[in-house]
């Protein structure tokens, strides 16, 4: 498979239809010294928030405050706009609701890929796409592995092996890795007290990709759009991805809120390309997602990663995936990694 980089990620704004312009730190209302402020803090941590996963950092200050209140408490506001659409543009929610840890990882995540592309230009490429598709990935990945499709799971049973029961089958394992959303295996695990406790807390983001053909917006890939990167514009679209250049089918990522429609959806991506100087044409789907588990400031504050690592290996039980990392593929694969080099 081959990767294809994102050049350039755009930023849009619906007041100045039509019209896209660069997406990146320098020149971005040149924010100077604030920016170098926060670079400070970075660095400050930067070598934890390298490892995997999230050990080490619940006791500092960026565990404890949301995004928006570290930035105001340290009159930095001004660097709200720069960060929004590398963090809220993805669909890990607002800057007023997410921790700092949680915009601190993926800027590691950022600054890394960035040093790579610039000093270590033959080491790697940069942020880019596969055009086969992320299926195609896992299907290449899933060639060598037994796998089991289409089963559901009614029970989950751990004593002295994993007992698994499907249906009227049962097999019986020596270790169980949890790589699905943990809230959802409390539908069948179980899960003992601190589990429960733990897994209740986990909150995710209601996001919605539409795919559509639309007309007169600009040609660019990847665009985020800076218009509706506030919890005030939930429901709007925040940024679209031409997963097809060749064709006028687009995928647009929309952040949703509690009993919002697909129809409402719609209608309102159908006014924003208005407002931008486009039109929607035909909508193809509509798909939602449980997306970026994650928890609240005062669960991260309280310790909730170093009691849930601890837990690795009880009961005979592993746990992986998103929630334990950060929603990327690189993040999770590196703690998929650790993961297996601690313990097996």
């Amino acid at each position: 498979l081959k990767t294809v980089p994102f050049d350039p990620i755009r930023l849009f704004d619906t007041r100045y239809a039509g019209e896209s312009v660069h997406l990146g730190f320098a020149g971005h209302r040149r924010p100077g010294r604030y920016a170098a402020r926060l670079l400070a803090t970075y660095l400050m941590h930067c070598r934890k928030l390298s490892r995997s996963g999230f050990a080490g950092l619940e006791n500092t200050a960026i565990a404890a405050e949301t995004m928006d209140t570290w930035l105001r408490k340290r009159h930095l506001l001004r660097l709200k706009s720069l960060l929004a659409p590398y963090y809220v543009g993805w669909g890990y929610g607002y800057l007023e609701h997410v921790g700092a840890l949680y915009v601190f990882k993926l800027l590691d995540f950022y600054l890394r890929a960035l040093v790579r592309e610039r000093l270590l230009p033959n080491r790697g490429c940069s942020m880019g796409y596969i055009p086969e598709g992320y299926q195609r990935l896992w299907e290449i990945i899933a060639e060598s592995c037994d796998l089991q499709l289409d089963v559901t799971i009614d029970s989950v049973r751990r004593t002295d092996a994993v007992a698994i029961e499907t249906g009227a089958r049962q097999r019986r394992f020596d270790a169980l890795i949890l790589a699905c959303p943990l809230d959802n295996a409390l539908g069948f695990l179980d899960a003992g007290p601190t589990e429960h406790r733990l897994f209740s807390k986990i909150k995710t983001i209601d996001f919605y990709t539409i795919t559509a053909e639309a007309e007169g917006l600009p040609p660019d890939a990847l665009v985020f759009v800076n218009t509706y990167l506030t919890p005030a514009k939930t429901g709007h679209m925040v940024s679209w991805y031409r997963r097809w250049p060749d064709s006028g089918i687009i995928v647009f990522y929309i952040i949703g809120g509690a009993g919002m429609s697909q129809d409402r959806l719609a209608a309102t991506l159908q006014q924003d390309l208005i407002k931008g100087g486009a039109s929607l044409r035909r909508v193809h789907g509509c798909d939602h997602w449980r997306y970026f588990p994650h928890v609240a400031t005062a669960d991260l504050a309280n310790g909730f990663y170093s009691e849930l690592e601890a837990m690795q290996g009880m009961d005979r039980t592993w746990y992986a995936g998103e929630l334990l990392s950060f929603p990327t593929v690189e993040h999770v694969v590196a703690y998929s990694r650790h993961l297996v080099e601690r313990h097996f």
